[in-house]
């Protein structure tokens, strides 16, 4: 077992670099964040108040599937929406896990790290994720406000991939 080099913590994640060179990862979510971010379940829906942590836990739940290789999809009611909420915390959490180590497309809305990817798209714009395929996770912020067709939009998106790990 390794010694603790350096440990620091920003906002919810508590990074701790080791003296073999590894480097562990730990959130530190609310009851509610943590019961979402351990789901089994194959659709989960969570609802909660403004300000409970809702961007915060989507977010963690992202880059961990981004760090794992997968394919993600984050899907809210507009462009705006999404670069003003999702993006921030998603590049916060990645500049203290993987600092510039991953790359942050605003042309094609995408962040890459290695094998995994984060695409970003609006309800706006739903027609565009049509040509996605291999998704192995959906995000859906203000689920309520997508269209009708969501799910058949994505579940074409969801073929030929893993099941989230």
């Amino acid at each position: 077992m390794s010694k603790a080099v350096n440990e620091y913590k920003i906002g919810c994640i508590r990074v701790v670099d080791c003296s073999d060179g590894s480097r562990e990862i730990h959130y530190d979510l609310l009851p509610h964040q943590r019961k979402l971010r351990k789901s089994e379940e194959p659709i989960v829906y969570f609802r909660a108040g403004r300000g409970s942590g809702k961007s915060v836990a989507a977010a963690t739940i992202a880059v961990n599937a981004l760090l794992k290789g997968q394919r993600v999809i984050c899907l809210g009611q507009t462009s705006q929406a999404i670069r003003e909420v999702l993006v921030p915390e998603i590049t916060k959490q990645l500049q203290v896990i993987i600092p510039g180590q991953y790359k942050w497309n605003q042309t094609s809305n995408k962040i890459v790290f290695e094998d995994g990817v984060i695409y970003l798209a609006s309800y706006e714009s739903i027609e565009s994720i049509r040509g996605y395929t291999s998704i192995s996770l959906a995000i859906l912020d203000e689920a309520a406000l997508a269209p009708p067709d969501i799910f058949s939009v994505l579940a074409f998106c969801m073929r030929d991939c893993a099941p989230f790990e």
